[in-house]
């Protein structure tokens, strides 16, 4: 490589000419980024006069106004209205629709149970062998306060459009089977009553599952089954618009996150998971309702549920794999590019092979010192750290400011992109900065290729502990060392540093078209919480366009001034641009309690301070306390005041036999509540362990090994029960007779006789923290 340096540069074009070229260098980049962030972009809307084979997101929307009208909790009349509503459009259609009603339990990794009965709602539609079936999953039932618009009512939208259009056409050679499951937001219930009690299950050959985690954005598939080779490669033939790659999976499968599609991979049914991700604050709220969708996402969705169900829905499902996984990225959301991971270990060796030689090349052509390569890895890796660090710490700062304010976070978090932007361009200052500085002690071929040492480094991690991500680091660094090495190629006398920079600008785009994408996407999953998290993949990305900061920082030296200046405008624009509305609006905590024991009442919120709608339960200067005196088993502290006395009514649980067994205490108790749900726990310092428990006859199967070693509160969390109550058996050893704490919930706050609680405005909405919006009533028992 010749020389990239201002001597050199002198003599190969005027002041004026390296200043127009620099600014080209930086328009390119500029405008690159901008095209890969623009196909990240869902597809248009499809009007609903669309043919008739066509997925049309005007005519999904329909479907989506009659069953997002408000909450639909497991229970709800909204749940009943929307669940006789899918059976209705099912049977217009011509399809012959079930019901699977059964109690399903699951054990949460505290050891507490949650169980319900659910009411999955299934159609097959017949192919025309009998060979696996295709499956098109979603759940219908929402968190309580959130009319679920996306979450997860766009899916069934999707899947009953998706039917009409397959209706259209010839039959497929397999069943496709579309499962609207129950109870996903309690724990994925219905998809676990689904694989491990419904007949069906055993004829699935493939799930594709459908999920939301915002209101806009396009669809991802983030998450695959293992063996998924055969899988990706079907994916990418058939997918429409496919945006999806491996390493989103290994980034999903570190995150305390579940979908349905974790029952079906339990059930071994093999899958694909896909969801639009974007406007995340909308989730499991309020605003997450018609208004605030983005058709466009709707319609990303259908085309792929179409497609998808038209090409699997004709594969043979039953055929053995290989079970090999796949490596696999979209560029421009077009193509999907993929090849077996078993190559990824053989091309990270290769590329480290063309390391050392790009290397060899460069010390022998006297452009690469060893000093000088460390000298350039050491200081990337502090340049890495030193923008990550400033980030950190001014994130930080201003959460500090905002409490202090006494502003909601939430003001900021809706302004995420603006922070973001300014965040990078914050952090691309300051690394052009140190560059400009670094190049008078180190020349800039070796700044390169110490960046590139620490691209090599990561690959070879990646390749052996995340090799789903592998493919982000391999092919960007594999086509920068081509160019690097084509740089050294010069003949004597003969410098060409103008191509040289194109060359490396060609091959550092690469880089751009995968990495930005998933600085993106990660971004947008992991919030503004997160941001000090995603700067080191921006500077690594910067460490492929080393030359061309070189270049344009000595064309320009005022380059860096520009990107602090507009990032310290974005940042001060979202951190000044406050204000609420109904498509951002705030949130705030508030329930009701009961403690029939004692006949105490109290509102309870775990808010910091009040706003202008919680100020008519709390005064302004309540401080924060324990409620043990409402809820015995309560843990966290909340401001707390005095409510009027309602009468709500606690369980009625009724001894049905109490025998034992050895030195086990069999009690069946009978279970009456007209709640929504009920909490039955034993505390903590009950000296009873819990050693066997059934619900409905059930097992509750995960009585953790830990527990026998410590002895800890056991809880059961019933959810919809039936009106005629449920049984429920424990078998308990220790003392006697044993406590047991009772919780009863109900959806929404109580009409209380005399007072009037205003509404909320319609900039405020009820928290995602538990009990929100809720009456309990707690009353214990001795047994």
């Amino acid at each position: 490589m010749n020389r990239i340096d201002n001597d050199e540069l002198n003599t190969a074009s005027s002041k004026n000419s390296r200043l127009a070229t620099g600014l080209l260098l930086v328009a390119f980049l500029l405008l690159l980024v901008a095209l890969v962030l623009f196909k990240q972009s869902p597809p248009a809307a499809v009007a609903a006069d669309a043919p008739a084979n066509v997925f049309s997101s005007a005519r999904a929307m329909k479907h989506l106004q009659a069953i997002a009208q408000g909450p639909r909790p497991i229970g709800s009349a909204g749940h009943t209205a929307a669940r006789d509503y899918i059976l209705n459009e099912l049977t217009a259609i011509g399809l012959q629709p079930e019901v699977q009603e059964t109690t399903v339990l699951t054990t949460r990794a505290d050891a507490s149970v949650v169980a319900a009965v659910v009411h999955n709602v299934m159609a097959r539609l017949k192919g025309t062998t009998a060979n696996k079936a295709l499956m098109l999953a979603g759940h219908y039932d929402s968190v309580p306060n959130a009319p679920g618009t996306s979450d997860d009512g766009a899916s069934v939208a999707t899947m009953l459009e998706t039917i009409r259009a397959l209706k259209t056409g010839p039959p497929l050679n397999n069943d496709v089977i579309f499962l609207f499951t129950d109870g996903e937001e309690l724990g994925l219930l219905g998809a676990k009553g689904f694989v491990n009690e419904h007949p069906w299950a055993k004829d699935v050959g493939l799930a594709l599952n459908f999920e939301a985690r915002g209101t806009a954005g396009p669809v991802v598939m983030f998450e695959t089954s293992d063996g998924n080779d055969w899988l990706v490669r079907e994916f990418a033939r058939a997918a429409p618009s496919p945006l999806a790659n491996s390493l989103l999976y290994e980034i999903y499968k570190l995150l305390p996150n579940d979908t349905d599609l974790t029952e079906f991979r339990a059930g071994r049914i093999p899958g694909l998971n896909f969801a639009f991700i974007e406007q995340p604050l909308r989730y499991h709220t309020q605003a997450d309702n018609i208004e605030n969708l983005d058709q466009r996402s709707l319609q990303h969705q259908g085309s792929y549920a179409l497609a998808l169900a038209q090409h699997f829905g004709n594969l043979n499902l039953d055929q053995p794999r290989n079970g090999q996984n796949a490596i696999y990225f979209d560029v421009f959301g077009t193509t999907l590019f993929h090849y077996s991971a078993r190559w990824v270990l053989p091309l990270s060796i290769l590329i480290l092979i063309v390391f050392l030689a790009v290397l060899a090349l460069g010390l022998k052509k006297r452009k690469l010192t060893i000093t000088g390569i460390i000298a350039g890895f050491l200081l990337f890796l502090l340049n890495l750290t030193v923008a990550s660090v400033v980030v950190y710490l001014l994130w930080s700062l201003i959460v500090t400011i905002q409490v202090r304010m006494g502003r909601s976070l939430a003001d900021d978090f809706y302004r995420d992109k603006l922070y973001f932007l300014g965040f990078v361009l914050l952090a691309l200052a300051i690394t052009a900065t140190l560059y400009h500085l670094f190049r008078r002690k180190v020349r800039t071929e070796n700044l390169f290729a110490g960046a590139l040492l620490c691209w090599v480094i990561l690959l070879l991690l990646t390749s052996f502990f995340m090799p789903g991500g592998s493919y982000a680091l391999a092919w960007p660094l594999l086509t920068s060392l081509l160019g690097l090495a084509y740089t050294f190629t010069a003949k004597e006398g003969k410098p060409r540093p103008l191509l040289n920079l194109v060359v490396l600008l060609l091959c550092a785009a690469p880089g751009i078209v995968l990495l930005v994408p998933i600085i993106y996407t990660a971004f947008i999953a992991l919030g503004l919480s997160e941001v000090a998290l995603l700067i080191p993949v921006v500077i690594l990305l910067s460490g492929l366009v080393i030359p061309h900061c070189a270049f344009a920082t000595s064309s320009m030296k005022w380059l860096p001034i520009g990107p602090f200046v507009i990032a310290a405008v974005c940042i001060a624009a979202a951190a000044f641009n406050s204000g609420f509305s109904r498509q951002y609006p705030k949130s705030d905590h508030v329930f009701y309690v009961l403690n029939a024991d004692t006949g105490k009442t109290a509102w309870a919120s775990a808010d910091d301070s009040t706003d202008e709608w919680t100020t008519q339960f709390f005064p302004s200067n309540t401080a924060k306390t324990s409620l043990k005196d409402y809820i015995p088993l309560s843990v966290n502290n909340y401001r707390i005041n005095s409510a009027p006395a309602v009468p709500l009514s606690a369980a009625d649980i009724r001894v049905t036999s109490d025998s034992s067994d050895g030195d086990v205490r069999i009690l069946r108790l009978r279970v009456i509540t007209s709640n929504d749900g009920i909490s039955i726990a034993i505390p903590r310092d009950a000296n009873v362990e819990v050693v066997r428990a059934e619900v409905n006859g059930k097992p509750v199967d995960e009585m953790r090994s830990a527990r026998a070693q410590s002895p800890s509160s056991w809880s059961l969390q019933f959810w919809a029960p039936p009106k005629q109550g449920f049984d429920l058996v424990l078998g308990l050893r220790g003392a006697k007779p044993a406590p047991l704490k009772t919780v009863n919930q109900s959806y929404g706050l109580p009409e209380i006789p005399g007072t009037t609680i205003r509404p909320r405005p319609d900039y405020i909405v009820p928290s995602t923290f538990p009990n929100s919006n809720f009456s309990l009533v707690t009353k214990s028992y001795d047994f």
